[in-house]
């Protein structure tokens, strides 16, 4: 809906002496001063876009985090793991991080005989468990000290124009398509309109708007909810609903089953956050780190209820019937993920869309394999977007392709 049919509107209910007005959201990012002629509204219903954020590695790679191959090789080059030949000897053999550390945490059946005999079960010793284990936070670490010398640099130009800076404004301004549950009134100008106490007009939605990640690092924590660089009308993101309990470390504990069961973690904001494969700096309700890595994902979902909770969440918003997902950085690696994409997709009407600089045709290769949920998610692809400048690009410079992108994305007709 344009600004010029939302002062139609709001004529009309002047005229009539309204005081209700149904409007949508799909493509405003404020409102016209004239919503502040209507003396007798008591409500002004906003209808939610069915807009939904699904982000993976891909996405924080803007910003200097590496992707699960560079994973690998922070993890490899790392001395406790040089110190341990049978885990070195694992690692050549195979550059999937992940199953990596599932296979020294949990053991495992020796199928290519890497170790030894072929289909010996192999159990790792707790040094070798620690040295994984020390070797895979350090390499969460290094994405932390890239994210703060990111913010750093920034805060130190923050009166210069960088490359990181237009890289981080792109990607709010790009957010903000995505968290438009608040509306400013501003002029024709750009400026704010303000109330007769002195403050700024602003129309707030009951809907909710979800961000879901499976990347466990502290972008959206440390980079985007500083606010240093955006534009001040930009709502802050809720990260991680449900976390109240920071130690002084920076770690957070996760709540028990008895602590979430009567809490409606989703009932204080609009705008969340939510990391379906935990973070690195949450300790689980057993006391140990909260990472979902490596095999049985869902399995080990269930069992922390917080997780199980996001996840559940994850289902429901996608299940709703008729809604729009963008995916940005993410492989399809992870089944329990692909089953709910696939669901959503041949149930509930879902459309996807991706955003990936690689080429549909190397994804197709991925996709068409003999398996549903993958046929499912390719053949419910409504639109492939290879261009990155959509996310990080330049307002001016970038603006015909970005302009592009939305004309596609919030389509109302499609």
């Amino acid at each position: 809906m344009e600004l010029n049919e939302i002062k139609d509107l709001i004529k009309e209910a002047k005229e009539s002496d309204a005081t209700t007005m149904d409007i949508s959201l799909k493509k405003l990012t404020s409102l016209p001063p004239e919503i502040t002629e209507l003396k007798n509204f008591t409500q002004l219903n906003i209808k939610s876009d069915e807009n939904i954020l699904l982000l993976g590695a891909g996405f924080s790679k803007n910003f200097g985090a590496p992707l699960a191959n560079e994973m690998w090789y922070l993890i490899f080059n790392h001395k406790k793991i040089q110190a341990q030949p049978r885990i070195r000897e694992l690692m050549l053999n195979n550059f999937d991080y992940e199953l990596i550390y599932d296979a020294v945490l949990e053991g495992f059946v020796d199928n290519e005989g890497v170790l030894g005999k072929k289909c010996l079960p192999i159990e790792f010793r707790r040094e070798e468990k620690e040295a994984m284990m020390e070797a895979t936070n350090f390499a969460y670490k290094h994405i932390d000290d890239v994210f703060m010398q990111y913010v750093n640099y920034l805060e130190k130009n923050r009166h210069e124009k960088t490359k990181q800076k237009e890289v981080l404004t792109g990607v709010s301004q790009f957010i903000s398509l995505f968290q438009q549950v608040y509306l400013q009134v501003v002029s024709s100008d750009g400026y704010s309109i303000y109330t007769s106490d002195g403050f700024p007009w602003i129309v707030r939605s009951d809907k909710s708007s979800f961000i879901f990640t499976l990347n466990q690092d502290l972008f959206f924590e440390k980079v985007y909810n500083q606010n240093l660089f955006f534009d001040k009308t930009f709502q802050k993101i809720c990260c991680n609903p449900g976390i109240e309990n920071e130690q002084e470390s920076g770690l957070f504990n996760l709540p028990n089953e008895d602590k979430l069961r009567n809490n409606d973690i989703f009932s204080k904001e609009n705008i969340f956050l939510i990391k379906l494969h935990g973070s690195y700096n949450w300790i689980g309700s057993n006391g140990k780190k909260s990472m979902v890595i490596g095999r049985h994902k869902e399995d080990k979902i269930k069992k922390e209820p917080l997780l199980n909770r996001y996840f559940e969440t994850f289902k429901e918003v996608l299940s709703q019937g008729q809604r729009r997902l963008l995916i940005i950085g993410y492989g399809f690696g992870d089944d329990h993920i692909n089953r709910v994409i696939s669901n959503a997709v041949k149930n509930h009407e879902l459309k996807v869309y991706i955003l990936s600089s690689g080429s549909i045709q190397k994804l197709k290769e991925k996709l068409s394999e003999n398996c549903e949920d993958f046929i499912n998610i390719y053949n419910g692809i409504s639109g492939y977007f290879p261009y990155t400048e959509i996310l990080t690009g330049d307002s001016d410079l970038d603006k015909p392709i970005k302009e592009y992108f939305k004309s596609v994305f919030f389509d109302n007709d499609k």
